[in-house]
């Protein structure tokens, strides 16, 4: 039963690998790309200013050497040439002066304050909607103090197309480590798969299937392990299955006797008294189921051991007429589609199926009233209705385990046996064993097999011993369409 989880754990492993590289790859492809941006923020912002200092020391140096007086200060600042959109002022004994009329004062108040105590300051501040670096040089040979606001446009300019630079390297940072952890993903679940490989194979009888040993210490160890563990099952299916040859062997020694006994005594019964010939009239049954019995055990041991499948074209129609036609029932049971119907089967073990499905129907559903047989999206069926008293719902999943008898059926004897071996039938096949309810009433067993390769049909029919082609016009149909 599959353990509730959140959507993590519905992910899978793959996926979750993949997620975790990703998310790792974006963290530190983030933190690179902050710590580069601020750190080159931080540069190019003092390189800016020391430039915007020295800028304004050279011109604050001009005015000096270029006038005397307060006068000439306006004059002064246009015949100056500066870079962009910078503004000059001068502040002298409470008077602004500027090269243009109506100044604008754009320097801080906190700027003002240091430069005015005669200490070059510099500080960033808006001007015109912009970043810029304001700068106040003191000149005391005039009794006054210049300053110099100068646009960043550049810088901001410079810093919006480093921000674009990470993000894109961040994002393609953050690709490649989920493209790395989905390779290193599927090369880590590599083993996995191998392993769900073979258990798969052993799971459908393929006992000598063993991992490939590496010489990766890692993998090395699990290897060994599964191989070990694999070997123990084979050992002990092998064992069980000599065990349960060597019972038979040795059951079917003594059955024989008696079974030869008691015909011998139900051939002369009349000769004995009516409670001897009651007796022996028991004693027949008895035998008869025994013998019955053991055959069936016989045959799921041999499913419980590495069970091996002569497998050869067949036509699941032409098989079916064929196991109606030995079991002396009527042809016009049969109610095939058209079409060659190809499967890869034991015929053998696939005809036991079908009599075991018929004798079913004998027992618990009143004989069977159809047999049909049809194909479609790549499954051959062979449906066996009758007209019994059905199977309830709570009960469709346990009809096939083995001496299982509930219902109304139980109740009419039996070994339980039958439907379990055309369960492990279809399993040995790739297909598997349902029951459906009828439409009318009754139950319909069903035994599903993978269809073979149309390339490969022509076989098919009489060149495959199969015996006639077998179509829906050799019997009336009966059942309605394919469910």
């Amino acid at each position: 039963m599959r353990r509730p989880g959140g959507l993590w754990l519905r992910w899978g492993l793959r996926r979750r690998v993949s997620f975790l590289f990703g998310a790792l790859a974006a963290a530190v492809s983030l933190v690179l790309a902050l710590g580069t941006y601020v750190g080159a923020r931080e540069v190019l912002m003092r390189q800016r200013e020391s430039l915007a200092v020295r800028q304004a020391m050279v011109s604050a140096a001009y005015v000096t050497n270029t006038t005397s007086d307060a006068t000439d200060f306006g004059q002064v600042l246009g015949s100056m040439t500066l870079p962009g959109r910078a503004a000059q002022l001068i502040h002298s004994r409470g008077q602004w002066y500027s090269a243009v009329t109506s100044p604008r004062n754009p320097a801080p108040a906190s700027l003002q304050r240091i430069a005015e105590a005669g200490t070059v300051a510099k500080v960033w501040t808006e001007y015109d909607g912009q970043t810029a670096v304001a700068v106040g040089v003191p000149m005391p040979s005039l009794d006054a103090t210049y300053y110099e606001v100068t646009p960043t446009t550049e810088l901001s300019g410079t810093l919006r197309t480093l921000a674009t630079v990470l993000a894109i390297a961040a994002a393609l940072t953050t690709l490649t480590g989920g493209l790395a952890g989905r390779y290193a993903a599927r090369r880590l679940l590599a083993p996995l798969h191998q392993v769900t490989d073979a258990g798969r194979r052993i799971g459908r009888g393929e006992l000598s299937t063993r991992l490939d040993l590496t010489e990766d210490p890692d993998l090395a160890v699990i290897a060994e392990a599964f191989n070990g563990m694999a070997a123990t099952i084979e050992r002990r299916i092998d064992r069980d299955a000599r065990f349960a040859a060597d019972v038979g062997h040795e059951l079917r020694s003594p059955l024989t006797t008696m079974v030869a006994a008691v015909d011998v005594l139900d051939r002369r019964k009349a000769e004995l008294p009516d409670q001897c010939r009651t007796v022996v009239g028991l004693l027949v049954g008895e035998v008869d189921r025994f013998r019955h019995t053991l055959e069936d055990l016989l045959e799921l041991g041999s499913f419980d051991g590495s069970v091996r499948l002569t497998l050869e074209p067949t036509n699941a129609a032409v098989l079916v007429a064929r196991t109606l036609a030995d079991a002396g029932r009527p042809a016009a049971l049969l109610d095939a589609m058209p079409g060659p119907h190809p499967v890869e089967a034991d015929k053998s073990k696939l005809a036991r199926a079908v009599r075991n499905l018929l004798e079913n129907a004998d027992k618990y559903g009143g004989g069977p009233v159809a047999v049909r047989v049809f194909t479609a999206a790549g499954t051959t069926r062979i449906v066996v209705d009758d007209a019994g008293p059905g199977i309830r719902a709570e009960e469709r999943d346990r009809v096939f385990e083995r001496f299982y008898r509930g219902g109304a059926r139980g109740s009419r004897g039996g070994t339980g046996l039958g439907l379990s071996i055309v369960a492990e039938v279809a399993r040995a096949h790739g297909g598997r064993a349902t029951v459906e309810e009828r439409a009318g009433g009754g139950a319909s067993f069903v035994l599903e097999l993978p269809s073979a390769d149309r390339t490969t049909s022509a076989p098919y029919g009489h060149g495959a011993g199969d015996g006639a082609q077998v179509s829906n016009h050799d019997a009336p149909a009966r059942g309605g369409a394919a469910p």
